[in-house]
């Protein structure tokens, strides 16, 4: 595949390209899909949306696309609306490339950049932004917005904001793990894992923690929840992280 071009997004006053299609979910759960005509190599998709945050909730305000030469509008994939249309349905963890190109890559979005800002998005709502540096690996800054408060339950909310403060605080994650246990949540067990493994520090036993993570993984399916509490998602065959397991 050749290297894809990006969607716009517009972001705390800001536009951006935008290395992640959020429609095709809209199109994957049942949204009909027009048969766009083709563009290009580069736009295998055939359009091209404009995504806005508005008070950190995902809005489609634009698309550039045709069918049969005919100009489509946001009005047409989404009938009654006014053109602007709230993206609930999304899902999804956006990649927004900044900096200077390091790698190019001819396929899909797979070049590097400087660094990287991802936006977890959970039901078309922004609940954390992270920027990692791609030279080093590090993550730059890591802020969760307000809108966790609307995802989370106001208790399990108060957990995890506590927990980001402090990450080194194993009580309150242990509190929490009880919480969860109380409620017969099993990310209770992933915490308890977790906690486990980092007071361990035995690498001789790394692929044991591997196994034990991979069980409790096939419970535990949140991946925004475990981005926020900074555990690692599963790693997909490509390398990358799985969003879905």
């Amino acid at each position: 595949m050749t290297a894809q071009v990006g969607e716009i997004l517009r972001y705390r006053g800001e536009e951006h390209s935008l290395f992640s299609n959020p429609l095709e979910q809209h199109f994957a759960r049942g949204g009909t899909r027009p048969r766009f005509d083709s563009r290009s190599t580069a736009c295998w998709r055939g359009y091209t949306a404009t995504w806005e945050f508005q008070d950190d909730v995902l809005f489609l305000t634009d698309i550039n696309a045709q069918v049969d030469e005919n100009p489509i509008t946001v009005a047409d994939l989404f009938p009654g609306s006014n053109g602007r249309v709230r993206a609930d349905w999304v899902k999804d963890l956006f990649r927004v490339p900044q900096g200077e190109l390091l790698n190019y890559v001819h396929m899909g979005y797979a070049s590097t950049y400087e660094r990287d800002l991802f936006l977890s998005v959970w039901e078309g709502r922004l609940v954390l932004a992270e920027v990692v540096d791609n030279g080093s690996e590090q993550r730059i800054s890591s802020e969760s917005t307000s809108q966790l408060d609307v995802i989370f339950e106001p208790d399990e909310a108060a957990f995890i904001r506590a927990i980001r403060e402090a990450p080194k605080d194993r009580t309150t994650r242990l509190v929490y793990a009880d919480w969860l246990d109380e409620r017969n949540d099993p990310r209770g067990d992933l915490i308890r894992l977790e906690d486990e493994r980092e007071a361990a520090q035995d690498l001789t036993r790394a692929e044991e923690w591997d196994q034990r993570r991979e069980i409790v993984h096939k419970q535990v399916k949140h991946w925004l929840w475990m981005k926020l509490l900074d555990y690692s998602l599963p790693k997909s065959k490509w390398g990358g992280e799985q969003l879905e397991w």
